[in-house]
């Protein structure tokens, strides 16, 4: 546990202030267009790392949290796709397909496997 004696401030205080993480953001459609627009993001670690997550326990899921349970099962990940402006749930089986399709192409653009990916609940 950090405590305030042994917190340590970080400069610029963003996002990507740790050494060797990048991120990235752009209006994919999601939102409708405005001033904020901006509806999707990614997080991306330089090098894979430990990772773990916290799910409802709702026998209902949305199709980004099944994926991330699937892909959290070996404790590490690399990215973070996330979104605003859609919950994603119900979606069913074509909503699993769209989770994955994201990934997918999320991964193939960083060059890492979409098993690194994690798609946590929208902001």
């Amino acid at each position: 546990m950090v405590s305030a004696m042994n917190a340590k401030s970080i400069p610029d205080g963003t996002i990507t202030s740790p050494r060797g993480f990048l991120a990235g953001a752009t209006y994919a459609g999601i939102k409708s267009p405005g001033a904020d627009s901006l509806d999707l993001g990614i997080l991306c670690s330089e090098v894979p790392c430990v990772a773990a997550g916290v799910f409802t326990t709702n026998r209902i899921k949305a199709a980004p949290v099944i994926l991330c349970q699937r892909h959290l099962e070996n404790d590490e990940a690399q990215a973070i796709v996330g979104n605003s402006g859609c919950a994603n749930a119900c979606t069913g089986e074509q909503g699993l397909a769209d989770a994955e399709e994201v990934a997918a192409i999320a991964a193939r653009k960083l060059g890492l496997p979409p098993s690194r990916f994690w798609w946590p609940a929208p902001a």
